[in-house]
């Protein structure tokens, strides 16, 4: 009986791993954009997004991941919507508001947040 209460409480905390995840918004500048080519790169799986933040970022309360990078699943911006916007904003060095989340469903690569929305903002 007791096993059967463990091996469900085990199967509960793993189903339940994105009730935990975090997400928020914050501002700040892109310093880089890159989208990986079709080789994959130390982790990182072709297509995938790399963003870089100008000095990092201060994480939205609830939300644990690195502070300088975020990295986006192809799948979270397939028509490519999120990446012309943050190139926009790098190329005319607006500030941006960004959703993240440390979602494991969204997260591309470990220990760095995704980025679920992209807002440019008036200079």
């Amino acid at each position: 009986m007791k096993l059967k209460l463990l091996i469900s409480a085990i199967v509960a905390i793993v189903l339940s791993q994105n009730a935990f995840a975090g997400s928020g918004f914050f501002q700040g500048k892109i310093e880089r954009v890159a989208v990986i080519g079709n080789v994959p790169f130390s982790g990182h799986l072709a297509g995938n997004m790399e963003i870089k933040i100008k000095s990092g970022f201060t994480l939205p309360p609830g939300v644990s991941c690195d502070t300088n990078h975020i990295t986006t699943k192809k799948a979270n911006d397939p028509n490519r919507t999120m990446l012309t916007l943050l190139l926009q904003a790098h190329e005319s060095q607006k500030n941006v508001q960004l959703w993240i989340t440390d979602s494991t469903t969204h997260t591309a690569f470990s220990g760095r947040c995704s980025l679920l929305l992209v807002d440019l903002l008036p200079l």
